[in-house]
C-alpha cells in the first residue's frame, strides 16, 4: 500500500502540472491539433539505484474515452517483447495481434477511463534507457568523504551531502527550412534541437528527527514543516533557453542516518503563453524596413553601376570637370578665342559654323544647352514623378514613415507603444486599466498575510516573491522587464539613426537633406537663359554671340556688333561660365554642388549597406529561430509514447523517477495527502511561470 501511495502521489502532482500547463492557450509557435475521441497517456515509473541508474521500469497506461459508446484501441508496439498486465482501474487486458496491442469493446458512458500497469523485463529496461532523454546522476559525501553505498553510513551521525545532476540528452542535429529574406526562397540549414524537458523533484520529505540544519542550492526551496523538511525544485532543461544540464544539492547534519525514497516528476512540455507575442509584429516591421533600406541602397548604387544616383552624378561631375579643365574645357576655349579667334576673324567665322554643323561652336553650344535642359528635367522637383528631387523627397517621406512607425510609448499602433503595453502587462503599479503580473503576485503575497498556518503562508509568499523577482525591473539583468527595455532601447537607436534633434548629426535624414540641397544647388547653377551667372544664361549669351559673329565680323558698334565684338562678348560669357562651374571647394558653383551630392550619396550608400547587411542577418536569425521552434515542437509532439503509439488517438507520455531508500527507512509522520496536493499546485504554478519566461527568451 505504501508503494502504491508513493507512486500515485507524484502521478497526481504531475497530472495537475500537465492540466495547468495545457490549459494555457498556445503561443505563436505552437501548432494546434483537433481533439481526439481517445487519449492514450503513459505514466512511466522508473526505479533508480543510488547512483541514478534505472533498474526497473513500470508503465501506467491510461485510456481516456470521450463520449458514449464502445471503443476499440489499437496501439503499435514499440518493443518486440510482450509484457504482463496488472489491472488498476477498469482494467481490460489487451490482445496481441502481430505488432499491435488491441483493446476491444471498451465501454464508455459520459466519458470513461481505463488504467492498467505493466512492468518491463530487464532487456526492455535496457532498451528503454536509450529512449528516455534524461540522464540522472547522484553523488554523496559523508563528513566530506565520497560515498557510493548509502547502507555503509546508515545509522551514523555526521554531515551528509547529496548532489544530483540532470542532463537533457535529447540533442540531435535537425535540418530545417527557413525563408531567405532577400530572395524569398526556402533554404536549409542544420540546427541543434532538444526536447523541452521540465523536471520537478517532488515528495522529498526529510524527517527533522534525522536531518537538521538542512540547506539546498539557490534554485531549490526548503519548506520547514513541523515534522520534516520539504524541498522542491522546478527545473526546465530547454537549450538554448537554458543549459542542457542542471545540478542541485542538499546538505544537512544527520543523526542515525537513513534516506527516504526520492521522487522526480518529468514532463516534456513545450512552453506556451497567452500573452500577445510581439515577435511577428517586429519581424513584419523589420522585413518592411529591410525592403525599404535595400531599395534606397540599390538606388544610390556606386559610381560603376549604371542607372544609379552615384553613377549619374559621377558622370555629371566628370563632365563638368572636363568643361572646367584648363587644357580641354571652357578656360581653354576662352584662351583660344582671346589668342587666336579674335586675331583671325575669318578663321573664327569658319569655326562658328551652325547648330547643324558638327565640330563648330554653335553646334557645341546648342548641344550644351540641350544637355543642360535635360539635366534640369532629370533633377525636376518634389512634385514631378521620376525625377531626382521627387525620388529624394519620397525617400525622405519613407524615412519619416519608418520613424513614425517606431513611434513612442504614448502613440497607439507603434512598436514602442506595443513594447510599453507589454511592460505594463508585466508590471503596472497603477493598475490602469488592469494590474500587471507583478502586481497580481504582490496581491497574492499580501493576501497570504491572512493565512494562519505559518508554513502555508511562507510557501505561498515564497513563490509569489519568485514571480515578482522573475518579472524584475529595467535595472536587473535576466528579467522580463530588463529584456523589454533592451528591445525599446534598440528601437530608439533605429530612430536616432534615421533622424536627430541635432541638425548636424550624421543621420539618414541628414544625408538625404544634403542630397536635396546639392540637387537644388545644381539646379540653381544651371539656371535659366534669363538668370544672370548661370550656365544656361552663359550658354545663351555664347549662342547669341556666335550668331552675331556669324552675322558680321565686326561692326565697331556694340549695339550692332560684328564678329570681333561678338568674340569679345563670347569671351565674357565664357568667363561667366567658368565662374559658374567653379570648383569643389568654391561654394555656390556647379562643381561644388555636384561634389556635395556625391559626398551625401556616398554617406547614404555606406550607411544603407551596413543597415542592409545587419537587417539581413537579423531576419535570417528570426526565420531560422521560427523554423527551429517548429522542429522542437514537432519533436516534442512525436515523443509521446514508450510502450507504443495508439492509432487515431492523442498520445502523451510523462515520467516519474524514484530513487530507493536505505534498507532501514521507515515512513514516520509524513506530509498528508492534502499538503502534498497543495505543494503540487504551488509547484505547478511555478512551472507555468517558468514556461512563460522560457517562451519569452526564445522569442527574444
Amino acid at each position: 500500500m505504501r508503494r502504491i501511495k508513493k507512486i500515485l502521489v507524484p502521478l497526481l502532482a504531475l497530472g495537475m502540472v500537465i492540466t495547468l500547463t495545457t490549459a494555457i492557450p498556445a503561443g505563436a509557435t505552437t501548432e494546434k491539433t483537433d481533439k481526439k475521441d481517445v487519449v492514450d497517456s503513459e505514466f512511466v515509473f522508473c526505479t533508480m539505484d543510488w547512483s541514478g541508474e534505472i533498474e526497473e521500469v513500470q508503465v501506467f497506461e491510461i485510456l481516456s474515452l470521450k463520449g458514449d459508446g464502445t471503443f476499440d484501441v489499437r496501439e503499435k508496439k514499440a518493443f518486440g517483447e510482450n509484457t504482463g498486465w496488472q489491472g488498476v482501474k477498469g482494467f481490460k487486458k489487451p490482445k496481441v495481434e502481430g505488432d499491435y496491442l488491441v483493446w476491444e469493446g471498451l465501454k464508455s458512458k459520459d466519458n470513461a477511463s481505463y488504467i492498467a500497469a505493466t512492468k518491463l523485463s530487464e532487456a526492455m529496461v535496457e532498451e528503454a534507457r536509450t529512449r528516455i532523454p534524461l540522464d540522472v546522476r547522484f553523488k554523496y559525501k559523508f563528513d566530506g568523504v565520497p560515498v557510493t553505498d548509502l547502507d555503509e553510513i546508515t545509522g551514523k551521525s555526521g554531515r551528509f551531502e547529496m548532489e544530483v545532476t540532470f542532463k537533457n540528452t535529447s540533442k540531435e542535429k535537425t535540418r530545417v527550412e527557413y525563408k531567405d529574406p532577400d530572395t524569398g526562397e526556402l533554404k536549409e540549414t542544420e540546427v541543434e534541437t532538444y526536447l523541452p524537458l521540465v523536471i520537478q523533484p517532488y515528495d522529498w520529505y526529510f524527517d527533522n528527527r534525522i536531518f537538521y540544519n538542512l540547506e539546498a542550492d539557490p534554485t531549490g526551496l526548503v519548506v520547514p514543516m513541523p515534522d520534516f523538511y520539504n524541498v522542491g525544485w522546478s527545473i526546465p532543461l530547454f537549450p538554448p533557453a537554458t543549459e542542457e544540464s542542471h545540478t542541485i544539492w542538499i546538505k544537512a547534519d544527520v543523526k542515525d542516518f537513513q534516506l527516504p525514497p526520492l521522487t522526480l516528476a518529468v514532463a516534456f512540455v513545450f512552453p506556451e503563453t497567452n500573452q500577445v507575442d510581439p515577435t511577428a509584429l517586429f519581424k513584419a516591421g523589420l522585413e518592411q524596413l529591410y525592403g525599404g533600406v535595400k531599395q534606397i541602397n540599390e538606388g544610390v548604387g556606386d559610381p560603376s553601376k549604371e542607372d544609379t544616383l552615384l553613377y549619374g552624378i559621377t558622370a555629371v561631375d566628370n563632365g563638368l570637370k572636363q568643361m572646367a579643365d584648363a587644357q580641354e574645357g571652357l578656360p581653354y576655349a576662352k584662351s583660344n578665342i582671346d589668342s587666336a579667334m579674335i586675331p583671325g576673324v575669318e578663321e573664327a567665322a569658319a569655326g562658328i559654323g551652325s547648330e547643324r554643323t558638327p565640330q563648330t561652336l554653335l553646334y557645341a553650344a546648342n548641344a550644351v544647352i540641350g544637355g543642360l535642359y535635360g539635366m534640369l528635367a532629370g533633377i525636376g522637383s518634389e512634385t514631378e514623378d521620376e525625377t531626382l528631387l521627387y525620388a529624394m523627397n519620397a525617400m525622405k517621406e519613407g524615412l519619416e514613415g519608418i520613424y513614425e512607425g517606431i513611434g513612442d510609448t504614448a502613440t497607439d499602433e507603434t512598436l514602442l507603444f506595443g513594447m510599453r503595453s507589454l511592460e505594463l502587462g508585466l508590471d503596472n503599479p497603477s493598475g490602469v486599466p488592469k494590474p500587471g503580473i507583478k502586481q497580481v503576485a504582490q496581491l497574492i503575497f499580501a493576501a497570504a498575510e491572512g493565512i494562519t498556518d505559518p508554513v502555508l503562508k511562507a510557501t505561498i509568499q515564497g513563490y509569489a516573491q519568485g514571480i515578482i523577482n522573475g518579472v524584475g525591473n529595467q535595472y536587473t539583468e535576466k528579467t522580463l522587464i530588463y529584456g523589454v527595455h533592451l528591445v525599446m532601447a534598440g528601437l530608439m537607436a533605429i530612430q536616432n539613426g534615421i533622424k536627430s534633434s541635432d541638425p548636424q548629426a550624421k543621420t539618414l535624414m541628414y544625408a538625404v537633406d544634403k542630397v536635396i540641397g546639392g540637387l537644388n544647388a545644381m539646379k540653381a547653377g544651371i539656371g535659366t537663359e534669363t538668370t544672370d551667372k548661370t550656365l544656361l544664361y552663359a550658354m545663351a549669351a555664347i549662342q547669341g554671340g556666335l550668331h552675331q559673329l556669324k552675322a558680321g565680323m565686326s561692326t565697331g558698334d556694340p549695339n550692332n556688333p560684328g564678329l570681333l565684338e561678338g568674340l569679345e562678348l563670347l569671351s565674357a560669357g565664357l568667363a561667366d561660365a567658368i565662374a559658374g562651374l567653379g570648383s569643389a571647394g568654391t561654394p555656390d558653383t556647379l562643381l561644388y554642388g555636384t561634389n556635395a551630392i556625391k559626398e551625401g550619396l556616398t554617406q547614404v550608400g555606406g550607411g544603407t549597406q551596413q543597415m542592409v547587411d545587419g537587417l539581413y542577418k537579423n531576419l535570417v536569425m528570426l526565420n531560422t529561430t521560427e523554423a527551429e521552434l517548429k522542429a522542437i515542437a514537432k519533436r516534442a509532439e512525436e515523443f509521446d509514447h514508450l510502450l507504443g503509439r495508439a492509432e487515431d488517438a492523442t498520445n502523451q507520455v510523462r515520467f516519474v523517477y524514484q530513487a530507493k531508500p536505505t534498507y532501514n527507512y521507515k515512513a514516520g509522520s509524513k506530509a498528508s495527502w492534502v499538503v502534498a496536493i497543495v505543494l503540487s499546485i504551488v509547484f505547478a504554478l511555478i512551472l507555468v511561470a517558468g514556461g512563460i519566461m522560457l517562451s519569452r527568451r526564445a522569442a527574444a
